[in-house]
């Protein structure tokens, strides 16, 4: 995953380039691939983005994902970024098995607003994932 801080830079650089978004955050997209485009368990494809509306186009280079609406857990993550995998961990050791959600297909979203500051001791981003009552 240390590829991640780098495609936020990229995104950063050129961030002007897709407009005003429709809400104040940066958000990072994440799905695995499909079993049969995989060469490891863990593979993803991760999305750093803002919120645009749905006319709104790419600009070259970029790539553009259609969330669909649906209902998501919402999480606070605080602490520094490199311990974001614990919060994974409760969400799907802990919280998902006790509760009456089930996760549903869709890509799971890191939430960035000022709260996150330099990813440190203080940090916070919201963690959300896409769910339905059982």
């Amino acid at each position: 995953l240390k590829i991640i801080p780098s495609l936020f830079q990229k995104f950063f650089a050129r961030r002007a380039e897709i407009g005003a978004g429709l809400d104040r955050f940066t958000y990072g997209a994440c799905t695995c691939l499909p079993a049969e485009q995989r060469t490891r368990d863990d593979e993803l494809v991760y999305l750093v983005s803002a919120h645009v509306s749905p006319e709104a186009v790419a600009p070259a280079g970029m790539t553009k994902w259609r969330v669909p609406a649906r209902m998501y857990a919402h999480f606070t993550h605080r602490g520094p970024i490199h311990k974001l995998n614990q919060t994974i961990n409760y969400i799907y050791g802990a919280w998902l098995p006790r509760s009456d959600f089930e996760r549903v297909d869709g890509p799971e979203l890191e939430r960035y607003d000022d709260r996150f500051g330099d990813g440190g001791e203080q940090s916070e981003l919201d963690y959300l994932i896409p769910v339905k009552r059982r």
